[in-house]
């Protein structure tokens, strides 16, 4: 619209206004016009075109049966090219290309007809750049002469254009259905298919696709494909330009757009993980402009496709390496398992099956049983030794010991076990050992050397790569290990190579261990005359690199095969293998009458003595962290937790912190095993939660006795609980009954009289009806809340119903209740409608008398997740008193019933009910009901 400019004064009053078009008609030859001279016109007429020109609205009048038209500023941009020609011309004309569609409306409403108004109409409109599809809510009425002339009046339209609305919420809904569409691709294929069918159903914005895929050498190769222009014969031509630009695209890794004979294309790069793999080619619709908004939208549509074809990718790799180890499981030893590196582990599990052996009148001991005792014992060995050979250093220095070794063979057979464990761990340990000849060397302390630092890269990298490489020159041989783990830092370079020095690490490293792996190191290369050196940095990695004196050996190398039980036994302390432990068996329902289990340890060998243990008890569950533990506790109820105090990413101090912190498990009883004795450690466990403490190492008899006692304990106590909130139920139930009935009995009693009008006995019938209701829905929440006292699930009988009208009439006689007004189209909910209109009305009651009286309601829908697949998306209803809804949602707690039978309603019907604390903005509730498709 034109700036505000002065008026002449000498123009007819009609136009006296500023604009661009009050000066055109004020200078427009109407005489050309069937309309004639302005002057001439009737009074009704000229006041709407008054009306018409000085509305900021886009309007427009047509006159007569010519249907001559006048339009203001605002109508301007639906003319486009048209104007300022249309002024004064046949609306027929200048609008051919939909009079079809707009005519006989027209003359009906010019023929007397009452006024019309339709709300996002489509028309393709022609505006000066081609046909394009538009979008228009309207209203047309007639405009009279009232007989102050000749002729039929005209039509006054006043319109808004809404194509940017209605075509950015296709936009919009076609990027969710792509999220939806492709969230469940396990395979790249999987997700280029499932891509392409949901753009297939864009035909009002695509009209053909077709996906390039890269193989490994970077070569493009049309894959899937949608839309006319890809079925049949296709043009030669059109495939060429089709090449030419999906190539161009490929090259330059950015939106190409082309020309092709089915008309305008645009070319996308395809991203999985940050990696180009491919090329999407849209064929666009004629009908739709390629405009800034345009290119955006497809950019968008671009980095829809790459986030499922990365996803998709990475399902795949991780399916292929869980495939991976899960056949290294099958085909290497099943002992390279994690175990701590305490003494009291490998106590436990040695002194476990001699004790039960003892106490058979027949003892015998499995192979399994033996294989894990010869293991322990090692380890105590090695830590043993150790701690010896420490206290000799402080006595005399070590003395090496050369013999002729193939130095090389040696490396690889210490270094295999380490390959092994890291495979398990998710981590690439590659080696580069180079054949550096027989030489002089004292093989236990390059056996030292080898395994430490080797050990060291694979313990402190959670995840990445590991490398080991052995070369040599004509003077020195050069041990190097490199890692890309959690790195040292730089205060800390300086003394890891002292005794008995532990240096920080994060929480996710294991924190077990007794510091003397370096030292050992550092001591063998000076023993052997060699040098030592580290670089490292924090979050990136570090690298270790031994230089020794190259001395060949005289003699051959006579020993025979040399042991590496060493490092075998040192690397399966030092990793943790990523298979799952007790996901698998979550699923598994125990036998009637047997407590499930939840054993939380990072030892493979405490869980299983743990596990063999209470197989007489119950059923087991295992987890080797807390993290874990939580993640099974979220989908599977159990009756006891058994738990290793130390523990990497979450230790069993936390674990029972966050489990007693947690409404849904307070409640569980905590057993805690720990090698650290003593009262301190004891009372620091009791304190978090827990309740019971047992010392490792322990007997079968002794941990037996513990979990049965434990869980009596639970089970008398659950009884006196259930026991006494049913009879506050029955209390409860009784009370709210009193008042209900004393107004029905009131009632009745008065109906009895003789002699009270119709007014009073009206009367009496409103309150007596008023009150059954109430009492209809104590009794039914009564009888909801027995099925749950008696473990029996609701049975909601669900429909799909319009939200707003579900609010309004279940707080139809609540006093002080605001609804927010919602704006957008009605939102429709499937869910059971009476036992919803009870939830609100609960949930209003009780934020009213938590707050200051006022509550207020309002409603909002949940974007769906397209990676979670937990989150289904929803509505959510917030019931909120006094003020400001408080942050911070917490489950529901407290035992009335209104309360218990509300949350477990809204779970019945695939809801959700939440509670946030009361603060002085008072109480606010979240009740979140499943979206109707």
């Amino acid at each position: 619209m034109s700036s505000p400019t002065a008026v002449d004064g000498s123009r007819d009053p009609i136009f006296a206004c500023s604009g661009e078009m009050a000066e055109r008609c004020a200078t427009f030859d109407w005489s050309s016009t069937p309309l004639g001279e302005p002057s001439t016109w009737p009074a009704s007429m000229r006041a709407v075109v008054g009306m018409v020109l000085r509305s900021h609205f886009p309007m427009t009048v047509t006159w007569g049966d010519e249907f001559v038209m006048i339009y203001n500023d605002g109508y301007i941009p639906t003319l486009g090219s048209k104007h300022p020609s249309a002024l004064g011309g046949n609306l027929s004309h200048e609008f051919a290309e939909i009079w079809d569609e707009i005519g006989p409306r027209q003359r009906a409403i010019l023929a007397g007809g009452e006024a019309e108004s339709d709300e996002d109409v489509r028309f393709v409109l022609e505006r000066g750049s081609g046909l394009e599809e538009t979008f228009y809510s309207f209203c047309w009425s007639h405009v009279s002469l009232d007989g102050q002339g000749p002729g039929p009046g005209g039509v006054l339209t006043v319109l808004t254009e809404r194509t940017v609305e209605v075509v950015g919420s296709r936009r919009l809904a076609l990027l969710n259905a792509l999220a939806v569409g492709a969230a469940a691709a396990v395979e790249p294929d999987e997700a280029v298919e499932r891509t392409l069918l949901v753009l297939a159903e864009a035909g009002d914005d695509l009209v053909h696709g077709a996906y390039y895929g890269a193989d490994a050498a970077g070569s493009l190769t049309r894959g899937p494909r949608f839309g006319t222009a890809t079925q049949g014969a296709s043009r030669s031509g059109d495939d060429e330009a089709a090449q030419r630009v999906v190539e161009t695209c490929w090259s330059t890794a950015e939106l190409t757009e082309a020309q092709l004979e089915t008309g305008p294309a645009i070319a996308l790069p395809v991203r999985a993980s940050s990696r180009l793999v491919g090329v999407l080619l849209l064929g666009l619709h004629p009908l739709r402009p390629l405009d800034e908004a345009h290119r955006q939208w497809l950019a968008l549509v671009g980095d829809q496709v790459s986030q499922a074809m990365g996803a998709a990718a990475s399902r795949a790799d991780e399916h292929a390496r869980v495939e991976a180890l899960a056949q290294l499981d099958a085909a290497k030893s099943e002992f390279l398992s994690t175990v701590s590196h305490e003494l009291r582990t490998p106590l436990t599990l040695l002194l476990g099956p001699l004790d039960d052996a003892l106490a058979d009148a027949n003892p015998t001991l499995a192979p399994a049983q033996v294989s894990s005792m010869h293991q322990s014992a090692h380890r105590l060995l090695r830590l043993v030794n150790g701690l010896l050979d420490a206290a000799q250093r402080d006595v005399e220095p070590r003395v090496a010991m050369n013999e002729s070794v193939a130095v090389s063979a040696l490396t690889r057979d210490l270094v295999l076990p380490f390959e092994v464990a890291a495979l398990r761990g998710g981590l690439t340990l590659t080696t580069a050992i180079d054949d550096v000849g027989v030489l002089s060397v004292d093989p236990s302390l390059w056996e030292s050397i080898v395994i430490n630092l080797t050990a060291n890269a694979v313990k402190y990298t959670p995840y990445g790569w590991v490398e080991v490489e052995l070369d040599a020159d004509a003077e020195h041989v050069r041990f190097e290990v490199r890692d890309s783990g959690i790195g040292i830092r730089e205060d800390d370079q300086s003394r890891i190579f002292d005794r008995f020095q532990r240096i920080e690490t994060p929480s996710s490293v294991s924190v077990e261990g007794t510091g003397l792996g370096l030292a050992v190191v550092a001591e063998a290369v000076r023993t052997l005359g060699g040098t030592i050196e580290v670089t490292s940095t924090p979050g990136e990695g570090s690298t270790f690199t031994v230089r020794l004196p190259r001395v060949v050996a005289s003699l051959p190398e006579t020993a025979g095969p040399r042991s590496t039980i060493a490092a075998e036994v040192l690397a399966r302390d030092v990793t943790t293998t990523t298979e799952s432990t007790g996901l698998a068996a979550a699923g598994e329902q125990p036998a009637a009458g047997r407590p499930r289990i939840l054993v939380v340890d990072d030892n493979e060998g405490i869980r299983s003595r743990v596990v063999g243990v209470l197989a007489d008890l119950g059923s087991t569950v295992t987890a080797r962290d807390g993290i874990e533990a939580l993640e099974i506790l979220a989908d599977l109820q159990v009756d006891l937790v058994v738990t290793d105090m130390t523990m990497p990413r979450l230790n069993g101090l936390g674990l029972i912190e966050r489990l007693r912190a947690d409404p849904q498990h307070t409640g569980v009883p905590v057993i805690a095993l720990s090698a650290r004795a003593g009262s301190d450690a004891a009372t620091s466990a009791l304190v978090a939660g827990a309740d019971d403490y047992v010392v490792k190492p322990f007997t079968a008899a002794e941990l037996l006795a513990r979990c049965r006692s434990t869980l009596e304990l639970t089970r008398l106590r659950t009884e006196q609980a259930s026991t006494a909130a049913r009879a506050a139920m029955l209390a409860e139930f009784s009370h709210d009954l009193q008042t209900p009935m004393s107004v029905v009995m009131s009632a009745l009693e008065m109906l009895s009289l003789s002699g009270i009008d119709d007014g009073a006995r009206s009367d009496a019938v409103v309150r007596a009806r008023d009150r059954m209701v109430v009492l209809d829905r104590l009794v039914r929440q009564f009888l909801d809340g027995s099925r749950i006292a008696a473990g029996l699930p609701l049975l909601p009988v669900t429909a799909s119903v319009d939200l707003g009208d579900l609010v309004r009439r279940a707080l139809l006689d609540q006093r002080g209740v605001t609804v927010e007004p919602v704006a957008g189209k009605p939102v429709r909910v499937m869910c059971d409608p009476r036992r919803t209109e009870q939830i609100l009305r609960t949930l209003a009651i009780r934020a009213r008398d938590a707050g200051e009286g006022s509550v207020g309601v309002r409603w909002t829908a949940v974007v769906r997740d397209p990676v979670a697949e937990r989150d289904a998306g929803g509505v959510d209803v917030e019931v909120y008193g006094g003020g400001a809804p408080s942050p911070g949602l917490a489950p529901p707690q407290g035992s009335d019933l209104d309360l218990l039978v509300s949350g477990a309603a809204a779970a019945a019907q695939g809801g959700a009910l939440s509670l946030g604390p009361t603060t002085s903005h008072g109480t606010h509730f979240v009740l979140r009901l499943m979206e109707a498709n």
